[in-house]
């Protein structure tokens, strides 16, 4: 609705972002009355109502971004995997199976987990995608086979690492450093993201780390790099991207380790 995309360009110009996508469960979802589903990064707060009449979704939004009681939490693990084929052929192709393949498990083993279809995730490169809420978790590069691990990391609220991207609501040296230590150390029990301090071509990222028998604190060391890489899945074209990448990772056991 064109409210709502007032709302998403006046949040950007007070530089607030307002991430908004659709998602529908069934075939042919009515447009009168829609189901909301938000999440904000920031408070961990998230706001489900399955009846909203449009003309009042944007007021629902703004109330909860300001705070206020606007429904009810999402109480079902809620799951969007993109199938977005107009912004990229391989979300429809990709995306489509994945999520057929997670609605028809989720289905046949009576789950407390809901599986929908959604509009551009971001990412399309690493088609398919999926958004879990409300962890916030993202994962890329999901195939049918994969179906499995996920239900079984999103059932636990863990994540799957070797497809896993990022988080909601926190920088991207901060999520390239989270996907840096869950892969170096696959059995942490607990992992929580401090502080992230940027000065200019470097960004110090601080965490704090738990296992079944010790608790440490590292600090990571990210710099911008260029690559040469697709812009689109399916395209032959590539583009320089720059991205950050974890140059050092210093804890108080071994001084300064290099990555993997």
């Amino acid at each position: 609705p064109p409210d709502l995309e007032g709302l998403q360009a006046s949040e950007k110009r007070a530089g607030r972002k307002l991430s908004v996508r659709l998602f529908q469960g069934a075939a042919r979802p009515p447009t009168d009355v829609v189901e909301i589903l938000a999440l904000s990064p920031r408070t961990g707060l998230s706001l489900f109502d399955e009846r909203v009449p449009t003309a009042e979704l944007v007021s629902r939004i703004v109330a909860f971004l300001k705070g206020e009681r606007a429904g009810s939490s999402l109480r079902v693990p809620t799951v969007l995997v993109c199938t977005d084929g107009q912004h990229d052929r391989c979300c429809a192709t990709h995306g489509r199976a994945v999520y057929e393949a997670a609605r028809d498990e989720v289905v046949r083993r009576g789950l407390d987990l809901r599986v929908v279809e959604s509009s551009h995730l971001g990412g399309h490169r690493f088609a398919a995608t999926s958004l879990f809420l409300p962890g916030g978790e993202m994962h890329g590069r999901l195939r049918p086979v994969d179906v499995p691990s996920l239900i079984e990391a999103w059932l636990g609220n863990r994540i799957w690492t070797p497809r896993f991207r990022g988080r909601l609501g926190t920088s991207e040296a901060a999520q390239v450093a989270e996907a840096h230590l869950r892969a170096r150390y696959p059995h942490l029990e607990e992992l929580e993201m401090t502080t992230t301090e940027l000065s200019g071509q470097v960004a110090t990222v601080r965490a704090h780390l738990r296992d079944e028998s010790r608790s440490w604190g590292v600090e990571l060391e990210c710099r911008p790099r260029s690559f040469d890489a697709i812009t689109r899945c399916g395209d032959p074209g590539r583009k320089t991207r720059q991205r950050w990448v974890v140059s050092a990772l210093r804890n108080s056991a071994d001084g300064v380790t290099p990555p993997p």
